[in-house]
């Protein structure tokens, strides 16, 4: 199977990071100041267990914002796609027989999809395998359009839209 277009993509919102940073350094070293110290935390400090159960939510948060990253890889009998850590941490094979189109469009993350991630926007008219109407992007407004034979949508985000399109064109599955 040869690869004809692949992708990584990560989040890429440098203050939310830093923030996130900062905020997990300051609870966390509260929460050594306070659990292996015995010095409390603030004027009304949180239990041990508690401030040990932000610590590891926020490392949690931490951690995902740092990895979490879009893959999409194109061949001639389909499209993988791999959005760490969701669709349970693996690969979903799309292929070319299950869908009726494919393009590369411009759109709306927040006005179509509520924002980036993974997003599903269902719809009482036409409910499938996939749910009616998925996007999973990162960042930007440009991706890749799947219109499935059973009418449900999958849009992948896409930071090379014009090499996209060439591939696309190559296996006479671009508009």
């Amino acid at each position: 199977m040869k690869i004809l277009f692949t992708e990584k993509q990560t989040f890429s919102f440098f203050w939310t990071k830093l923030i996130l940073i900062i905020v997990f350094l300051a609870i966390g070293a509260g929460a050594v100041r306070q659990i292996f110290w015995g010095i409390p935390f603030g004027n009304k400090p949180m239990s041990d267990v508690g401030i040990a159960c932000l610590s590891l939510f926020l490392g949690t948060l931490l951690l995902f914002a740092f990895s979490a990253n879009l893959k999409t890889r194109i061949t001639e009998e389909g499209v993988t796609v791999r959005f760490f850590p969701f669709l349970f941490f693996r690969e979903r094979f799309i292929p070319w027989e299950t869908t009726q189109s494919a393009y590369v469009r411009e759109y709306s993350p927040i006005r179509e999809y509520g924002g980036w991630g993974y997003k599903v926007v269902n719809s009482e008219t036409n409910k499938g395998a996939w749910g009616s109407n998925r996007a999973f992007n990162v960042k930007g407004n440009q991706g890749l359009q799947l219109i499935f034979k059973n009418g449900d949508r999958l849009l992948i985000g896409t930071q090379q839209p014009q090499e996209l399109v060439l591939v696309l064109k190559s296996i006479n599955r671009g508009q």
